[in-house]
């Protein structure tokens, strides 16, 4: 199986370096695009969906692929979704009154413990790649285009794609995750029954960074079922 793997906002392909890994072990093949959110010239999710399609190769563009994303990714596999045979979606971003997008100016100690549920557990590496990204993401000249990246992810229709896509649908959540409730995930779940919903406990938002092992294995069951 082939798999399209997609990362958030906050991140870049070294997020699925792991998990990739151990799926690359069991025979299947990844391919993992670099999303330009701050340099691409977009002004809906669909829109960067189209343009990122251009970096994709073609044998990556078919319904033997599934497509994963984490996070604001996740609304790009969903944006993608008619051109495959499933679609894992790894701590989306949900939209709810609550949390919104997930996108406040904090410190970067408060987005870290947002975005990861034992923070400590990074490794110097990682401290710093998210430091560099927070930094990016929080610079002054970047501030205008995370408004506009804001007002993209937040006026995405994802609800038209849960009734079209809800029969190739799964979600892989985190038990702990602050910036997608779990809880948003159970009611979407309660009002279309045919989507997958897997929890991992001990989890924030990141999830193929704080949990690769687990996340492979989740993604590997979806390759034993046949999915129209």
């Amino acid at each position: 199986m082939k798999f399209l793997l997609l990362h958030g906002l906050a991140g870049d392909p070294t997020n699925w370096e792991e998990t990739s890994y151990i799926l690359k072990e069991y025979g299947h093949k990844c391919f993992i695009p670099e999303i330009h959110y701050f340099n691409s010239n977009f002004s809906s999710i669909p829109d960067l969906a189209a343009n990122i399609l251009n970096n994709i190769p073609n044998n990556f563009l078919n319904e033997d692929t599934i497509v994963v994303g984490n996070s604001l990714g996740g609304s790009i596999a969903l944006s993608l979704g008619e051109n495959y045979s499933k679609i894992i979606l790894v701590a989306s971003y949900a939209k709810t009154s609550i949390q919104g997008m997930g996108l406040k100016l904090t410190t970067f100690a408060q987005e870290l413990s947002r975005i990861f549920h034992y923070p400590n557990k990074l490794t110097k590496n990682q401290r710093n790649t998210y430091e560099k990204l927070w930094e990016n993401i929080t610079s002054r000249d970047n501030i205008p285009r995370l408004n506009r990246i804001k007002r993209a992810a937040l006026s995405f229709d994802d609800e038209q794609y849960y009734q079209k896509l809800h029969h190739k649908l799964q979600f892989i959540c985190g038990g702990n995750d602050q910036v997608s409730p779990l809880e948003y995930f159970n009611d979407l779940k309660l009002r279309y029954p045919s989507i997958e919903l897997f929890t991992i406990p001990d989890c924030g938002h990141a999830i193929p960074v704080e949990k690769p092992q687990e996340l492979a294995n989740y993604i590997i069951m979806s390759t034993e079922k046949k999915y129209a």
